[in-house]
């Protein structure tokens, strides 16, 4: 019975109408996520056009999705490969107009449109930037990113794929960033010290390990990458040195607050 509500509460979000359309995939795979509770996956692919018969293809980001439990989603994510044509009975979202529910199975098809929409998709598309240099797009993100030197180290440094407007205000953030990296480096670490040295010490100790100081404990951490946002904000991604079993550390903040909060990741 549960399971049967939830798919009356997701079909609902649907026309009834059912028609076969053509779609072309996005960067990535099916996935699935479910909340507390609930006994199937939301599983969804991303669009990145879809065709009607005898109309133009519509260039659009979009979703393809249904209730599936194990083992449909586990078909579904061998059987449809990011950035490949398809065909498939489905239903139009009710509010949304990109977004589908699958309804039946999918088979491999072949359009000359669809297909030359993903040509152009499969070619790079670079950012540049006098000070930090060429950014490449990363589809399956929707970031940019570019190799950048960090203290002699090599970290990634990325932003968001945005309106300009929002691209130029993250660059700001991370050339401040850049211009300064021994204070905002110390100012990071001693964060991530401050708020997760006690916890290190307290539960995360190996047996016959030692308790650590603030400067062993930051001494172990290895900078990843550098995420940058307007508005001044940041995050950077450490490497834990083991301190927590291989998990990831973040230190959050922005340039007029500075560093505001470590976690644990993962």
């Amino acid at each position: 019975m549960k399971i049967q509500n939830e798919i009356r509460q997701f079909e609902a979000q649907f026309e009834e109408k059912t028609e076969e359309l053509l779609f072309l995939t996005g960067p990535n795979g099916f996935g699935g996520g479910r909340v507390p509770g609930e006994k199937l996956w939301s599983a969804s692919i991303g669009l990145a056009a879809y065709k009607r018969p005898g109309e133009e293809a519509v260039q659009q980001d979009g979703t393809l999705t249904l209730k599936a439990d194990d083992d449909l989603l586990h078909r579904l994510q061998a059987q449809v490969k990011p950035y490949s044509v398809i065909r498939a009975a489905v239903r139009a979202g009710r509010e949304r107009q990109a977004r589908f529910m699958l309804v039946g199975e999918t088979s491999p098809a072949r359009d000359g449109e669809l297909e030359a929409i993903l040509e152009e998709l499969k070619k790079p598309v670079y950012l540049e930037d006098e000070v930090l240099g060429r950014f490449t797009l990363d589809r399956q993100v929707n970031w940019f990113e570019a190799d950048v030197d960090w203290l002699g180290q090599t970290v990634r440094l990325s932003f968001d794929w945005d309106e300009d407007e929002a691209m130029e205000d993250s660059l700001r953030t991370a050339k401040a960033l850049m211009a300064d990296q021994e204070e905002w480096n110390r100012r990071v670490l001693a964060r991530a010290s401050e708020d997760l040295l006690e916890l290190k010490n307290d539960s995360w100790l190996e047996e016959d390990e030692e308790e650590l100081d603030a400067e062993k404990f930051e001494a172990r951490l290895e900078l990843e990458s550098i995420e940058v946002r307007p508005d001044g904000e940041f995050c950077f991604w450490f490497e834990d040195g083991d301190l927590f079993w291989g998990h990831s550390i973040t230190v959050e903040g922005t340039l007029e607050g500075g560093p505001e909060q470590a976690d644990i990741q993962g």
